[in-house]
């Protein structure tokens, strides 16, 4: 199954947009190349992973990156891979993100994953693909296991 992660980062002040295309242009390649040889029978191009960056509008430090894979523990061999630790420690992607830290935790990127191809081809009649838009948003909220409608549900008839 497909899952879109999505990912929100911080980069420096003063990374120019041509700076950011051409250093994400460059870990991307990269990120391609280490796809093509893990998974050879499955489209590895940025254009068919729907690999893409997001500047902020009302904070340009802020970035979101999307890409999607085959599934959540795909994402993860990229993240645990040599190529990717190699391409965190030596390059200049390490100089313009402003993260330190593990994902999703204090200081880290946000790191997520959707259980869908939120870029997929088919799309209303005269309405714009998502990657096509000028303009995206993007909100994320967190809830506690503990707290979810499930759980609630489930904890009515223990109350009453």
């Amino acid at each position: 199954m497909t899952v879109t992660e999505i990912a929100i980062i911080r980069i420096h002040a003063g990374v120019t947009d041509s700076t950011l295309r051409d250093v994400l242009s460059g870990a991307t390649l990269i990120q391609e190349a280490w796809h093509a040889r893990a998974y050879p029978d499955r489209p590895s191009s940025t254009s068919a992973r729907a690999v893409a960056c997001f500047r902020g509008i009302d904070d340009e430090t802020q970035i979101i990156i999307t890409t999607n894979w085959g599934s959540v523990e795909e994402h993860w061999q990229w993240i645990l891979s040599d190529d990717n630790k190699q391409l965190m420690e030596g390059s200049n992607l390490t100089k313009i993100i402003a993260n330190a830290g593990p994902p999703n935790q204090p200081g880290g990127l946000s790191l997520s994953h959707l259980d869908t191809d939120i870029f997929g081809s088919s799309h209303a009649p005269d309405t714009i693909a998502l990657l096509d838009s000028p303009v995206i948003s993007l909100e994320q909220f967190v809830v506690d296991t503990e707290k979810n409608c499930r759980n609630a549900r489930e904890g009515e008839g223990q109350h009453g």
